[in-house]
C-alpha cells in the first residue's frame, strides 16, 4: 500500500489499533513536504485515536522535531487552529504543549 493510500485507514471507520498502526508505518515513508501537505488530514485523524499519545501523534511529533521549519510549522498550526473544538481541546493542547517543550528555540 502506498503511503498516500494509507491515510484512508486513519478515518473513524477504522478504530482497530493494529490497522491504525499499520497506516502510521506506511505514512512514515512520506517526504517532509508531503507530510506537511497532508497535515490537516492527520490533525483531524488525531480525534479518532483512543489515546492522546498514539503511534500517529508520536510519529507527527517526531517528524516535526526533525524538520521544524516544514513539518513542525504545519503541525503547530494544525493543532493551534483546532483548539476551539471542545471535544478535542485537551488532546490538541497536550500535543501542542509537548511539541513546544521539545522543540527548543524554534
Amino acid at each position: 500500500m502506498e503511503p498516500e493510500e494509507a491515510i484512508i485507514l486513519l478515518e473513524a471507520k477504522f478504530p482497530d489499533e493494529r490497522v491504525r498502526s499499520y497506516a502510521v508505518e506506511r505514512i512514515k515513508h512520506l517526504s517532509d513536504d508531503d507530510l506537511a501537505l497532508f497535515m490537516l488530514q492527520f490533525s483531524q485523524a488525531l480525534i479518532y485515536e483512543e489515546q492522546h499519545f498514539s503511534p500517529l501523534s508520536e510519529m507527527l511529533i517526531e517528524r516535526s522535531l526533525k524538520n521544524p521549519y516544514v513539518v513542525g510549522h504545519a503541525f503547530f498550526w494544525a493543532l493551534k487552529s483546532n483548539l476551539y473544538l471542545r471535544i478535542s481541546y485537551e488532546r490538541y493542547y497536550l500535543l501542542l504543549e509537548q511539541f513546544l517543550m521539545l522543540c527548543g528555540k524554534f
